[in-house]
């Protein structure tokens, strides 16, 4: 069986014999945007179905933008982890092809590191801007120090006010490690947040509990109690909104409407911790899927399968976790709702393409955990709206899509050549009205590291290891994922049957449609959709394609 995928260069306007790239790209000529600002506002492990247009939190700004653009349903992260994706992002490169695997990598001070997108466009006029959390760089000593800028300028980047994650501002224990902690020193308020919530890791989060301090998971403290932390005045996300402001007003004072600018805006929220926000919008929020937190399967430091009491079987009141989420969204919804009249101000908005997106999900409880690090649904697939002037509006694309396909929507729109290491497709052929884009599937990986707990009994117990590879793509109206999990697949739920932590695991998830119980369920089935389930083979990474190729032949 062999699948077409349709090509947007083929699709033409009869009247006029150009494509729709080529009738958009005229009318931003004819309007001389032909070169417009580049707004990439980020949030941090913002889920996919929480986008403020369906399930979810009311989000009104996010909506706005939404209907005033064009909407991709079926956008996907290359890597359901913050570095692996932001470095994906930066050098625009599928996840298999990245030197960067995890957090304790690093893109910046590598023999393999490349230009990143932002280079390419700095090189053609435009000014470079970022704000926030980037995670591209060593470490927080690279965000307060001389060599931030050598970082900075490596990454192409020409004006930069920085923040390290929302846990690690207090790595320097009373003194600032990055802009945001300098901030809160200045104002006398940096001890005070620190102690109100801590380091957010085993044995130092701002709720510590037996299984806290027994377990390497690294996100155990993920909700804090309202205590006596900063106001919301002074939260992160507000202040990374107001860097981004005094940014567009530095670049309108210097450079008038002249020069094109690129700014990316890297939202802290809602990665946790999660903090009680006095905001709260109408909407009723979903209830978690399949959230079982009674057991966890683990195994012994020999192998041997072990059943023990959930990690946050006791710490976790899933609807309220959700709610704080929630808070958060429409915190920074707020947030960007400044930006835009700040744009507005500045005479910015009618000539700015406007891009929001997350770098991962977060399972919020879905499939009895939280965080993200899986390949299901809740941890791999985002939100993603781009809007601008002479854009379609209120246009929704279903065809999977992937994070780096922006950065090349960026190049295409400042006029720019692509490097060749670079792999993304652009969106450019889809926000001209074509119903497809070039890109034949979805990729997206992890190999981490893996986790430990201690059991009730003392003894040491593997949680498994975060190894994945998968893709998607369209084969006629259904949407299928295949998953490869060499060591067995984490954060599973009841999805599959088999469920395994040491032997290899494959499965094809039919991603279609919702179902009352799952975002997705496996139809991989002796002699059925065998053809789909080898053509996303193909995407994998070599060393995944040669574990999980035979198990799909076994069937």
């Amino acid at each position: 069986t062999s699948f077409t995928l349709a090509s947007p260069e083929s699709e033409h306007s009869e009247e006029l014999g150009v494509s729709p790239l080529q009738l958009l790209q005229s009318k931003l000529d004819l309007q001389r945007v032909s070169r417009p600002n580049l707004l990439f506002l980020v949030l941090d492990q913002w889920r996919f179905d929480w986008n403020g247009h369906a399930d979810g939190p009311s989000l009104p700004t996010i909506d706005a933008l939404g209907k005033s653009g064009v909407r991709f349903t079926r956008a996907y992260t290359p890597s359901p982890l913050c570095v692996p994706a932001r470095s994906a992002l930066a050098a625009v490169r599928e996840y298999k092809d990245m030197w960067i695997k995890n957090n304790s990598n690093s893109y910046t001070g590598k023999p393999q590191n490349t230009p990143t997108f932002m280079s390419v466009l700095r090189s053609v006029g435009y000014t470079t801007m970022l704000v926030g959390k980037d995670h591209l760089s060593d470490g927080a000593e690279n965000l307060a120090g001389a060599r931030q800028s050598v970082d900075m300028d490596a990454l192409g980047v020409d004006w930069f006010i920085r923040a390290v994650d929302k846990y690690a501002f207090c790595y320097g224990y009373g003194e600032p490690v990055d802009a945001y902690s300098a901030y809160l020193k200045e104002l006398d308020l940096l001890q005070k947040q620190c102690e109100a919530y801590g380091i957010f890791s085993m044995g130092e989060s701002c709720r510590r509990t037996q299984v806290c301090d027994s377990t390497s998971i690294i996100e155990c403290g993920f909700r804090c109690p309202k205590v006596n932390g900063v106001d919301h005045n002074h939260s992160v996300d507000t202040w990374v909104r107001r860097k981004a402001e005094e940014l567009l007003r530095r670049h309108r004072e210097t450079f008038g409407l002249e020069k094109p600018w690129f700014l990316q805006v890297n939202f802290l929220g809602p990665h946790p911790p999660l903090v009680p926000d006095e905001l709260w919008g109408s909407a009723r929020l979903p209830e978690a899927i399949d959230a079982n937190f009674t057991e966890i399967l683990v195994f012994d430091l020999e192998g041997n399968k072990r059943y023990r009491p959930h990690p946050f079987k006791d710490l976790v009141n899933v609807t309220e976790t959700r709610q704080i989420y929630a808070q958060h969204l429409l915190r920074i919804d707020r947030e960007i709702q400044s930006i835009l009249q700040t744009l507005e101000r500045y005479e910015m908005r009618r000539n700015t393409v406007i891009v929001v997106t997350g770098d991962h999900g977060d399972h919020l409880g879905d499939l009895g955990h939280f965080s993200k690090t899986s390949p299901w649904e809740p941890s791999v697939h985002v939100p993603l709206l781009v809007t601008g002037p002479s854009l379609p509006q209120n246009v929704v694309v279903d065809h999977p899509v992937s994070l780096i396909d922006v950065p090349m929507t960026f190049l295409d729109l400042a006029k720019a050549k692509a490097l060749d290491t670079m792999q993304g497709y652009s969106l450019m052929p889809a926000l001209a009205g074509a119903t497809t884009t070039a890109r034949p599937a979805v990729m997206f990986g992890l190999n981490y590291l893996e986790e430990f707990a201690y059991d009730i009994d003392g003894a040491m117990v593997s949680l498994g290891r975060k190894q994945f590879d998968a893709s998607a793509a369209m084969f006629g109206s259904d949407f299928l994922k295949l998953i490869c999990c060499p060591t067995g697949c984490r954060k599973q739920g009841g999805l599959l049957l088999d469920v395994s932590m040491v032997t290899a695991q494959v499965a094809l998830m039919n991603v279609t449609s919702r179902r009352e119980d799952s975002f997705e369920y496996n139809i991989l089935k002796p002699s059925s959709h065998m053809a789909e389930a080898l053509y996303l083979a193909k995407f994998l990474a070599k060393d995944f394609q040669d574990v999980c190729v035979p198990l799909l032949l076994e069937h």
